[in-house]
């Protein structure tokens, strides 16, 4: 840290010799002398927001308290809490407070908590903005922070924008490139101090008159305290430049953020760029490591279709609220319609490079009268997309396919979108019919409702609202800081405790308990039977044991949720806890009717289900499901069977370290051993949470935190907890989901043999199976839109997949018209694709199912899920792949490979319902367009998704040197006139055209072949001219490389050498030419660069004729790919249909 500190005080301006150093003193007062205008910022990871009023140009950098972090979560209790736990939703924390002057210098400092007065004036018709007020516009932009040696920097962006020069097309501009200059930016260090000046130094350096130009600065400043660095003041340096102008944005990656995160929370640690953007372009400004310089370096070009929008239609009324909609963190989207669709093209600008294509298509029997900006916002793996008005899409990022989409009639116009909750949740911000704003919530993935509440209205919506990464700021007309989230919360907080007031409390529960009986009346100690006195005086369980696969006596709790007598019909539900499984069973009898006429048969039928998804060689007794509190609610009304109630259970597994974990070339303990050392730490923890809850000595607080430490330094085992609520039985979003997790649950226990030989567990087992997969069948067949949207987040097909549910997935992906499924291979952050007993990985890694080079099986998608899941298994267990390969090619996917030689006779490449919507030409390479390609009947090719710099290359170095500089030779002398005797002095100077082949021959091919072969002669003429190290590098290579390899190999070749060579080593090349090429498959390869990605789609054209000679030829062969092993397998056939116990089901839908 040391050194960076003296490397932070030393800095320089690099442009000027003299050290361009201010101190500055910090005022605790100041006058406001006009109208203030605010507009605020956020940092990429929201920790850190920037408010600037352009009115009196004061800048004030706060942390945000409200700070809402991404976390990786799996299981429920490890859902995050931000760290605002107040309910005021003010962020006033200020980290730095400094105004600025119209040449974009720091003209004084605030002391953190200084409140600048507010603007008064009499006169309300006067108007405070100055003559310039349209012809300039602001952006400011901040950075995350930034970690150096231990020390913490901030860098905030201010831009003057001159909306007629850089907003929109100038009059004659013919060349746009070429309109700045590459360079350091000028550089100024500002010392902050306390000591107030000697004499009146603002009075004195105060700069009247002064004509307002456009211009971007940078400010870097430390946020570590002073006296941490061992400095008397502050120090921040500016960095300016009055060439370039334009929406300014710091651009950080966060490709590895997931992997270097502390305690789940993402952590965005690296700077990549900062850009400016104007009507021209992208400029791209380079920094050092330690930022204490900044340079402009390039300039980007927009895309095509972006860049064909601006020169058509905004280059008179000006492109700045257009590239304000273009961009979210570090997306830029670029939209076009055509055909009947609309391309949605989405650029990394880290890499500056197309990260995603989506496609949106339009009905064409509609036509839409209204239109606003585009508006669109991108988490971790998705992309939401509204054209303003009340439609919304979610698409996959990882291959562009539509994942959801919804009408929101409440809402008229959608101003903002932004994903909340770790991005469990949408956030909608628009216009409703009502004054004011409206803000709806989506809840995406836990019930797929909408809430909805208003705020008042907010002026310039644009720049006084920042979003990012599941945080939102507002800052008011006086500058103040407001979460609008907390806002939200507090609203809909407020009133859902005041529809509880409405409701009331109308019955305390009165619970009791019992000990159950056995089938055959005898009393059964391991099963205690809760009910509420209220509901019923006497109560009969209607299930006893409900889980075939434990061999042997278990401990169960069963409580009763309803109890219902009418006449003769009775109806109940009863929820039963067993050693991995919590359970409801519903029953409805009638002593009045006949068996046949009741729901199920009048037999007791499975509504939900949860397991804890235990490894099968860990669960035990000790391990088993422990109750830790069940409460009864009260009957709020919400549901007209069931109260309100709350079931906490906890387990407890191994923990995944080394002593634990099976590693190769390790001794490793009995399992037996473990299980003993597990088990006698499980009781030990057991024992000490006792005591502690028997102690009275303590309240609950301290018991709380004692149990906390406990359970965080066990060594060999860790604890679970899981609560299960009636929101989680009757939202089918939750019920569903633990439904295709108890699936695998299930099947895992079934494949261990526990079943094996004996038919009543078997027959219990298929009767819980069955049930199981009759709840998602309902919710496929009734909500397929849904089952989308739950299978992208949750992987509901991986879980069918494990429970071998042939029959349903099979009615999942071909059972409607409807796309029920999305292929994908990027998971949601912090799960795993496998758990530890997914698969039974040993008998893949085996030594005959190894490959040579020891590589593991590690499925990592779906179909490789499938194929490793079914390997050695009966054909009719492997037909799920057949499933697969059918869908993928059906639907024209990116994931369908050449398993099988009927794929190739799908309907992948023609036939599609629409055209698309890029411009072949935009997207084409050149060199697949020339003339000499006409006869290729089918081409594939790599589509361009670039955006063009105008950085010099390599292989065009010297063709371009508009900004190369060029070496002037002046010739100086002197000359006499004879006739007067005079003394001249002259001064010559050489003119170079560098667009000239005379003067430069590389600008022209012919003759930059001839000047380079003379290299051999030594005749190295650019490095007389231009003055650029890399000419000088080239100049050098080539020179080794001509005058010494070429030459050698000429000689040898003129000699019969090579001929000789080529006679004796060709039986050899063929020899080995076939292990090489093995071989080389079989290495990981090293790229001194970046490897190119492969595309993430197929992109080919090709002849007509072409197309349709093959379609006619694949006409015989149009069956489905898992026709023929349906017919030639066991495989028994299974329809799905309606039963007589949805009728009674707690689960509703409509049909």
């Amino acid at each position: 840290m040391s050194n960076f500190i003296t490397k932070y005080l030393l800095n320089e301006n690099k442009n000027n010799p003299k050290n361009n150093t201010t101190r500055i003193y910090t005022h605790n007062n100041d006058i406001t002398t006009k109208k203030e205008d605010y507009q605020i910022a956020i940092c990429q990871d929201g920790k850190y927001a920037v408010t600037f009023d352009n009115a009196n140009f004061r800048i004030r950098i706060v942390e945000n308290t409200d700070h809402r972090p991404f976390k990786k979560v799996d299981i429920p209790q490890q859902i995050p809490v931000h760290q605002n736990n107040s309910n005021s939703d003010e962020i006033n924390k200020t980290i730095a407070h400094f105004k600025i002057d119209d040449d974009l210098a720091i003209d004084r400092f605030y002391s953190n908590d200084f409140v600048p007065p507010l603007f008064e004036n009499d006169d309300p018709l006067s108007n405070n903005k100055s003559a310039d007020g349209s012809k300039f516009g602001w952006s400011i932009g901040i950075s995350n922070v930034q970690k150096q040696d231990d020390v913490d920097i901030i860098l905030v962006a201010v831009s003057r924008i001159d909306i007629d020069e850089d907003m929109k097309q100038l009059k004659n501009d013919e060349d746009n490139k070429h309109d700045y200059k590459k360079g350091n930016l000028d550089t100024k260090k500002y010392i902050k101090s306390n000591k107030p000046p000697i004499n009146n130094r603002r009075a004195k350096e105060l700069k009247i008159g002064v004509e307002k130009k456009k211009g971007t600065a940078i400010y870097r400043l430390i946020l570590k305290d002073k006296k941490e660095l061992n400095l008397d003041d502050d120090i921040v340096f500016s960095y300016r430049s009055y060439k370039v102008s334009g929406i300014c944005s710091f651009i950080e990656t966060d490709s590895d953020a997931l992997s270097k995160s502390e305690n789940g929370v993402d952590q965005f640690n690296s700077l990549k760029r900062f850009i400016v953007l104007n009507f021209r372009g992208i400029y791209n400004f380079g920094f050092s490591d330690s930022f204490d310089s900044f340079n402009l370096t390039e300039m980007f070009d927009y895309p095509t279709i972006i860049r064909r929008e601006f020169d058509n239609w905004h280059s008179y009324d000006g492109c700045m609220k257009r590239l304000l909609s273009c961009i979210y963190r570090k997306y830029f989207l670029a939209t076009q319609y055509k055909n009947d669709a609309q391309s949605l093209e989405v650029y990394d600008l880290t890499k500056m490079r197309l990260e995603t294509t989506a496609k949106r298509v339009e009905d064409k029997n509609k036509f839409v009268k209204q239109y606003n900006f585009d508006t669109f916002a991108v988490s971790r793996l998705q992309l939401c997309f509204t054209r303003g008005i009340r439609y919304i899409r979610l698409f996959y990022m990882e291959n562009g396919l539509q994942v959801a989409s919804r009408n929101f009639n409440e809402i008229e116009i959608i101003y903002s979108l932004e994903f909340i909750d770790n991005d469990e949740k949408l956030l909608i911000i628009g216009k409703g019919q009502e004054e004011g704003l409206k803000f709806v919530i989506w809840d995406l993935y836990d019930t797929g409702k909408v809430e909805s509440t208003m705020l008042p209205s907010v002026k310039n919506l644009d720049t006084c609202l920042a979003r990012t990464s599941g945080n939102i700021l507002q800052v008011d007309d006086e500058g103040k800081v407001k979460s609008v989230l907390k806002r939200i919360e507090n609203e809909l907080e407020q009133r859902n405790k005041k529809n509880l007031e409405e409701l009331g409390i109308i019955i305390e529960p009165l619970l009791e308990k019992f000990k159950g009986t056995k089938l055959n009346g005898d009393p059964d100690e391991s099963h205690t039977v809760h009910f509420d006195q209220n509901i019923i005086s006497n109560f009969k369980p209607i299930v006893i044991e409900k889980e075939p696969w434990v061999l042997g006596d278990y401990e169960r709790n069963s409580y009763c949720l309803y109890h219902n007598k009418q006449g003769t019909k009775t109806e109940i539900l009863q929820i039963i806890v067993c050693r991995s499984t919590v359970q409801i069973w519903h029953q409805v009898q009638d002593d009045s009717k006949n068996k046949d006429d009741l729901p199920n048969k009048g037999e007791p039928f499975l509504e939900y289900i949860w397991t804890n998804r235990i490894p099968v060689n860990q669960e035990r007794e000790k391990t088993r499901l422990r109750i830790e509190k069940f409460e009864f609610g009260l009957n709020d009304g919400l549901h007209d069977k069931l109260n309100d109630f709350l079931l906490k259970v906890y387990w407890y597994e191994r923990k995944d370290d080394e002593e634990n974990t099976k590693k190769k070339g390790h001794a490793k303990k009995e399992e037996r051993d473990i299980i003993k050392e597990e088990n006698d730490e499980i009781d030990k923890i057991e024992q000490k949470i006792i005591e502690i809850n028997e102690n009275n000595e303590i309240d609950d607080i301290e018991k709380g935190k004692r149990k906390e430490e406990i359970i965080n330094n066990s060594v060999k085992v860790k604890r679970w907890e899981k609560k299960i609520m009636r929101k989680d039985i009757i939202e089918n979003f939750r019920a569903v989901r633990h439904a295709c997790k108890a699936l695998e649950h299930l099947n895992k226990r079934y494949k261990n043999k526990n079943l094996a030989d004996n038919y009543n567990r078997v027959h219990k087992y298929e009767e819980i199976d069955s049930y199981i997969r009759h709840i998602i069948w309902r919710f496929v067949k009734h909500k397929p839109k849904d089952f989308m949207l739950l299978d992208f987040r949750y992987n509901f097909i991986k879980s069918l997949i494990l429970g071998d549910s042939n029959h349903l997935i099979k009615y999942t992906l071909f059972g409607g018209d409807e796309i029920r499924h999305i292929p994908r291979n990027i998971l949601w952050p912090g799960e795993k694709f496998l758990k530890d007993d997914d698969l039974d990985l040993d008998r893949f890694n085996s030594k005959d199912n190894k490959l040579e080079d020891n590589e593991e099986i590690k499925p990592g998608n779906n179909m490789e899920l499938a194929i490793y899941h079914c390997k050695g298994r009966e054909l009719k267990d492997t037909i799920i792949v057949a499933y697969f390969l059918e869908y993928y090619s059906k639907n024209a996917t990116d994931c369908a490979d050449d398993y099988a030689r009927k794929l190739f006779n799908k309907e992948c490449f023609a036939d599609q319902n629409h055209f698309s919507a890029q411009d072949p030409d935009e997207i084409i390479p050149m060199e697949y367009l020339e003339r000499r390609n006409h006869n290729i009947k089918f081409r594939a090719f790599r589509p361009m998704v670039k955006l063009k710099s105008d950085k010099y290359e390599w292989f065009i170095l010297l063709r371009d040197t508009k900004n190369i500089k060029i070496k002037e030779t002046t010739y100086i002398g002197s000359a006499a006139d004879v006739v007067t005797n005079t003394t001249f002095n002259i001064e010559l100077e050489t003119v170079y055209d560098p667009k000239s082949k005379e003067d430069n021959p590389f600008s022209f091919f012919p003759t930059a072949i001839e000047a380079a072969y003379f290299w051999i002669g030594g005749n190295l003429n650019q490095r007389d001219t231009f003055d650029f190290w890399p000419v000088d590098l080239v100049s050098l290579i080539a020179s080794i490389f001509l005058v010494i390899i070429l030459q050698n190999m000429l000689i040898a070749f003129m000699g019969g050498v090579y001929e000789i060579a080529q006679t004796k080593g060709r039986q050899t090349l063929l020899r080995h030419r076939a292990n090489h090429i093995a071989d080389y498959e079989a290495l990981h390869h090293i790229h001194f660069r970046n490897h190119e990605p492969e595309p993430k789609h197929i992109y080919y054209f090709g002849q007509s004729k072409t197309l349709e000679d093959w379609y006619n030829n694949r006409k015989d062969d149009q069956d489905a790919t898992y026709k023929g092993f349906e017919e030639k397998s066991t495989f028994t056939k299974h329809d799905f249909k309606k039963k007589s116990l949805d009728e009674a089901s707690i689960w509703v839908y409509d049909e």
